[in-house]
């Protein structure tokens, strides 16, 4: 997981003079690097949010409701645990396949805008049987267990609390009011029993957001 402003990845299958080649390991392609922009371009990122690519299935929901303002990192955020919850209820990690159809629970993800958004908005709501609603629907695949209860669901409950406070962070677009960071997200992805992974950096999250 890199900081950045890159998008939402697209994946391809690998291949070699029109043939797709058996690959052990990974063969995703992130292929959006063309519209990355560093930190201290000078660029107006309410024009370049417009013309962000992303698949619609990860896509994050403000984007899919056409109300940013500028493209904010959070949207990547955003779009990396969507991803997380497609992978999780599509793919098979033992057998290296994917289910053929998709899952009833999240076709909606591949019907519009407009339905897209509400299905997200079910699945991210901050209601009393929220979460037991998001894991009653959300059938995952038995190798993504440990992720689901690791990662998936406290990304939902980080990213339901930062909706419910939409209204009171009308000021702060960029992290909805310090809700949605790099530094929030990296902290539930290298959680562990005896405190956080570091991948080898010793001050890594030990600074205050």
């Amino acid at each position: 997981m890199v900081q950045g402003r890159s998008t939402a990845p697209r994946y391809q299958r690998a291949q070699c003079h029109g043939h797709q080649k058996r690959l052990r390991g990974v063969v995703g392609v992130l292929n959006d690097w063309d519209m990355a922009k560093c930190q201290d371009d000078e660029v107006d990122m309410s024009t370049v949010a417009h013309h962000r690519t992303c698949s619609p299935p990860t896509m994050a929901m403000d984007l899919l409701a056409g109300i940013c303002r500028s493209y904010y990192y959070r949207l990547d955020l955003e779009s990396f645990f969507w991803l997380l919850v497609w992978a999780a209820v599509h793919y098979n990690l033992p057998e290296r396949t994917r289910g053929r159809c998709v899952a009833k629970s999240l076709v909606s993800l591949t019907l519009g805008a407009e339905a897209n958004f509400d299905r997200k908005a079910a699945l991210t709501d901050s209601g009393k049987d929220a979460e037991a609603y998001f894991r009653k629907h959300i059938k995952i695949k038995p190798a993504f267990k440990g992720i689901f209860e690791d990662w998936i669901i406290p990304l939902r409950m980080m990213f339901s609390d930062a909706r419910a406070s939409l209204s009171i962070a009308e000021d702060d677009h960029e992290t909805l009011g310090g809700r949605v960071t790099f530094k929030r997200f990296m902290k539930i992805l290298t959680k562990k029993d005896d405190g956080y992974r570091t991948w080898g950096l010793p001050d890594f999250l030990k600074d205050k957001d």
